[in-house]
C-alpha cells in the first residue's frame, strides 16, 4: 500500500480535518492502490452525452473514523479489484447484462459482482461522495477537500450545509512526502530496473 494511514491521520488531526477527499486520478491511486489508465483522460461527456468537458470524476475517502471509500464510474468499477478499499460506492448505469448467469470465481470477482448487485442509483460522483459522508454521520464534519474549488465543492457544500470544506491540497502533499515500506520498495526496484 502506498497510501501511509498514520501520517494522514497525524496531519489531519493537527489540521483540525475529519475526513479527506481526494479527486485527482494520481491521489485517487495513492490513497487507495485503485487505478484505471483511463480515468486522467475521459471526460464526462465522453460517456454522459451533453456533460461538462471535465474529467470523470471520482473520489477516495479517508475518515478519522470508520472504513476508507472509493467512489467510480460503474463501468470502471472492475478496476477496483485488487484496491484495498473495500468500501466501493458506483455512479451512472452499469448497463450490466448478467442473463448468462456465471458465478464469479475469485474473491475479487465477488467484490465485484456485490457492487454491482447492490444496485446504487447514484448519477453522479457527487451524489455518491454526499451520500457516503450522510451515511457516516458526516454531514457537519470538517472535510479536507483536495481540490476546494473545483464544481463538485460547490454541490457538496449545498448538500451537505453544516460541513466546512477546506482545501487539503498541502495536506496531501505533506502525507506523501514521508513514504511506506511498499512505496520505497517499489522506488528502489524502479531505480535497479
Amino acid at each position: 500500500m502506498l497510501f501511509n494511514k498514520a501520517r494522514a491521520r497525524e496531519l489531519m488531526n493537527r489540521a483540525g480535518i475529519d475526513v479527506l477527499v481526494t479527486t485527482s486520478p494520481t491521489n485517487i491511486t495513492y490513497m487507495t492502490d485503485y487505478h484505471c489508465w483511463v480515468d486522467a483522460k475521459m471526460k464526462e461527456y465522453m460517456i454522459i452525452p451533453g456533460a461538462s468537458d471535465g474529467l470523470i470524476q471520482g473520489f477516495a475517502v479517508f475518515a478519522l473514523e470508520g472504513p476508507a471509500a472509493l467512489v467510480v464510474n460503474a463501468d470502471m468499477v472492475q478496476n477496483a479489484r485488487d484496491c484495498w478499499v473495500r468500501d466501493v460506492h458506483t455512479y451512472g448505469d452499469t448497463r450490466l447484462d448478467n442473463s448468462l448467469g456465471g458465478a464469479p470465481r475469485t474473491d475479487e470477482e465477488r467484490r465485484v459482482q456485490d457492487v454491482f448487485e447492490r444496485g446504487e442509483e447514484h448519477a453522479t460522483s457527487t451524489d455518491a461522495l454526499v451520500r457516503i459522508l450522510k451515511d457516516r454521520g458526516l454531514e457537519a464534519a470538517r472535510i479536507g477537500l483536495e481540490k476546494a474549488s473545483g464544481p463538485y465543492a460547490q454541490t457538496i457544500a449545498a448538500c451537505l450545509p453544516r460541513a466546512s470544506i477546506k482545501d487539503a491540497r498541502n495536506l496531501i502533499l505533506l502525507t506523501r512526502m514521508v513514504k511506506t515500506e511498499d512505496e520505497i520498495g517499489r522506488l528502489t526496484r524502479a531505480a535497479e530496473i
